[in-house]
Formats: structure tokens, C-alpha cells, sequence
């Protein structure tokens, strides 16, 4: 694992992790991570693609920070985001950089939580067809505002992102006091971020609405995509009930190339789940078909 750092389009520097078996990969994966969480997440899939794979794929895997996320180098920006544009021009700047270094490589996005958000929509956002990837891997995606998020929950956050825009609110806005599991472990969503070195206590209004908007557009969106999809979600995973992935996977223009790899006993963070080698090796199968 190599800890590098590129220019974004605003000139803002970002850290990012670059793990590779090979210095001409046949595929790049570009993976970007959830919220509170940081390009060391992808620390055990990259490891897997690059050493375990079954297949022998010449692969490389580049992991950003994201902006407004833990490893921010702007401190006072944590937390905060004021366009999610920013999200999708960093990303398509990354990928420019990245597909200039690896021009003949299969190019492949991969979201996590967060991340699905972003990459979709990012995607869509895009007018140089050349930056698009040539693939798409979405782990837990949240796809829905519902059934956590009443609606007048979501219109009051509007009307409040607008008229304090930095106030700072804890997630539990969207899941309120219960304490959500996110692995198979004892710990609860809050408890398990908290011991993270990047760990964000409160984020904008602004930040936590743009990021609803963008949750609820997700059907939609993705209904413009026409590249291979997979998804992969877990049956117990709060945020996001296997319902609505189901649904939002049916939104996906057909295609023989799309899969959706369910794993009934699975978790929000799956790749720190108790059955993370049977989904690194789903990702595994899927790269390489």
C-alpha cells in the first residue's frame, strides 16, 4: 500500500492509497468510500484483489480521500461540504489522472455506503463520456429515505440547511436514539466510528441534506447508466432494507452484465463483515467475467 496525494480541481490537495500487483494493470478499480469513513477501508479488498485473487488479474487499486470527510487536509472542512458538485468534480479530476497514467486499462468505479451516492450521480453529472468508467461495483448503496427519514423530517432539514447551513448535527438525525449495528459485532454505528481516527461527532446541515437529495434521486439516476452494475447488500443492514435495494436494482437498465449478490446474514459495512472473503470474491468473479 503506497500513501500518495494528487490536486483536485480546485487545487485543494487530497491523500489517497494505491495497492497494485503489477505496473501495467489490465484493470484500475477507483473505490470511494462512506461517510465517516476514509480510503483505508478498501485496505482488505485491495489486498484481496491484488494478492488472493483467484483469477490473476493485473490490477490496481486507487482509494481517495474524500472531501469534507476525516482526512480532509482542511481541518475546518470536515464535516461540511458546501455543493456535493465538489464530490463529483474531484472524482472525475481523479479518474482523468488516474486514465492518463493507465490509458488501455478497464476502468472501474467502486462506492461504498457514501460512495454509491457519489459515483452514480457523479456518473450522470459527467459530459466527456471518455471519463466515465467502464464498470460499476455499488456495496451498500443507500438507496432510500424511507423507512428511517419521514418525509417531513427530510423538508424540515431543506428548509433548515438553507437557513443555517453550518449548523452541525450528530447522524443519529436519521436513525434517532436506536442504536444501529453496522458489523456482526457488539458495537453500535456510533461506537464503532468513534474509534476511528478520521471520526466526524457532527456534520452540516448543509453536507446532510445534500446527501439526502442525492439518496432520494437514486432510483432515477441510475435508470441513465448503461455500463455492467453490481450490487451487493447485506439482509440485516439498517440503512438500507433488502426492499429497496431490490427495487432500486429493477430501476438498473437490463442488462446480462448487471448482477445483485445478496448476503442474508450481512451487515452495513461489509468489508469489515464476518463474510467479507465471500464478498471480496464475488467483486473477484465479477471483475474478471
Amino acid at each position: 500500500m503506497e500513501k500518495l496525494s494528487y490536486q483536485s480541481f480546485d487545487h485543494d490537495q487530497f491523500n489517497y492509497l494505491k495497492w497494485s500487483n503489477s505496473s501495467n494493470p489490465s484493470k484500475v478499480l477507483i473505490a470511494v468510500h462512506g461517510i465517516n469513513g476514509a480510503a483505508q477501508d478498501f485496505d482488505g479488498l485491495a489486498r484481496y484483489l491484488t494478492k488472493n485473487d483467484q483469477h490473476n488479474e493485473a490490477i490496481t487499486i486507487f482509494a481517495p480521500e474524500t472531501r469534507g470527510q476525516g482526512n480532509d487536509h482542511n481541518i475546518k472542512r470536515r464535516g461540511d461540504i458546501q455543493h456535493e458538485e465538489e464530490w463529483f468534480k474531484d472524482l472525475s479530476t481523479f479518474h482523468q489522472m488516474i486514465k492518463s497514467t493507465h490509458p488501455n486499462a478497464e476502468m472501474i468505479w467502486c462506492g461504498e455506503s457514501m460512495g454509491s451516492l457519489i459515483i452514480i450521480h457523479a456518473f450522470n453529472h459527467l459530459t466527456n463520456a471518455n471519463l466515465r468508467p467502464d464498470k460499476i461495483i455499488l456495496l451498500a448503496p443507500v438507496v432510500s429515505l424511507q423507512p428511517h427519514l419521514p418525509a417531513w423530517k427530510h423538508k424540515l432539514a431543506n428548509l433548515l440547511s438553507h437557513l443555517l447551513p453550518r449548523y452541525r448535527v450528530s447522524l443519529n438525525l436519521f436513525s434517532g436514539d436506536r442504536a444501529v449495528k453496522v458489523t456482526q459485532g457488539g458495537d453500535n454505528h456510533d461506537d464503532q466510528a468513534a474509534t476511528n481516527s478520521y471520526f466526524i461527532e457532527k456534520f452540516t446541515l448543509r453536507l446532510l441534506y445534500s446527501m439526502g437529495n442525492l439518496i432520494s434521486m437514486m432510483n432515477t439516476a441510475v435508470e441513465k447508466i448503461h455500463v455492467p452494475i453490481l450490487v451487493i447488500n447485506g439482509g440485516r443492514d439498517y440503512f438500507t432494507p433488502p426492499e429497496y435495494t431490490q427495487e432500486f436494482f429493477s430501476h438498473i437498465p437490463f442488462s446480462e452484465k448487471n448482477h445483485h449478490a445478496y448476503f442474508r446474514e450481512s451487515y452495513h459495512l461489509l468489508m469489515y463483515d464476518d463474510h467479507r472473503d465471500e464478498i471480496f470474491g464475488e467483486i473477484s468473479r465479477w471483475i474478471s467475467s
